[in-house]
């Protein structure tokens, strides 16, 4: 019997309008066996986030819908932001925090990012934590400067409340994502990503048990996942799953990749 993974569809900013979207749904409902083998869950932008309706009468299968990114107020004076509480009361269970595309355009540091952890946890979302740091060029091995970032990253958000983690009856997804591996077709090593997540791991028992880790924990892949560098990561044994960008919104991609995960 095949892994079931857990698979983030992220369409950031895109189809461009509701035809788009009608075809990607249309794709999505023509090879539905494969979707309903895994766990997958789209990241779509918000206004069709929200378009209930349209989404479950168009949508002939069960994918859930996540938001790209969450606020850690409930409610206020904060134009343009995303409540948690307003996720849950529309049925939307799944976020992305922390994405490096959000850290870049909105200038969101490891503080913000641990704020709008904790307000995800503590409305009952399951977060999908995007770790994705700076890195000028495709690196040969995961450099010390590298590693620094994941260290700090970790120490800063995920280890200023254990008990948080703990009482959560959730898993936080952590999504490694170096961000020379989004867009860019080239895709880390499956080395340097069993690397990076035996060092989460490392730091995290600092603060949890191998247990803990393995309740509270999963650990994701992104950065330029598509049908030909498939098959090559799911040799990584630890992976619990993908955090799929561009190929997303490609139909025959996304269904390649999803026929290597089910027929493995």
């Amino acid at each position: 019997m095949s892994k079931r993974y857990q698979i983030g569809l992220n369409w950031k900013l895109n189809p461009h309008n509701f035809s788009g979207l009608r075809e990607i749904l249309d794709g999505y409902n023509s090879f539905s066996s494969e979707l309903e083998s895994h766990d997958c869950t789209f990241f779509p932008p918000v206004v069709y986030m929200l378009s209930g309706e349209f989404l479950k009468n168009e949508l002939k299968l069960n994918l859930q819908t996540g938001s790209q990114d969450v606020f850690w107020e409930k409610e206020g004076g904060f134009t343009a932001q995303i409540s948690p509480t307003h996720l849950q009361d529309v049925g939307i269970k799944q976020v992305l925090v922390g994405h490096s595309e959000v850290r870049k355009i909105n200038k969101v540091d490891n503080h913000i990012i641990r704020h709008k952890l904790s307000s995800a946890l503590e409305s009952g979302l399951t977060p999908w934590l995007c770790l994705g740091f700076e890195e000028e060029n495709y690196p040969v091995q995961t450099n010390h400067s590298h590693l620094g970032q994941i260290h700090d990253f970790i120490h800063d958000v995920l280890l200023f409340d254990p008990e948080l983690i703990r009482a959560c009856k959730t898993k936080i997804w952590l999504c490694y994502e170096p961000i020379w591996a989004i867009g860019t077709g080239q895709v880390a090593s499956n080395k340097q990503i069993q690397d990076a997540f035996k060092f989460i791991q490392k730091i995290l028992l600092a603060n949890y048990s191998l247990d803990e880790i393995k309740t509270h924990f999963g650990f994701i892949y992104g950065g330029s996942v598509n049908s030909k560098n498939i098959t090559k990561l799911q040799k990584i044994s630890d992976l619990d799953g993908f955090l799929i960008g561009g190929a997303s919104l490609q139909i025959d991609e996304i269904k390649a990749i999803l026929n290597s995960l089910t027929n493995k």
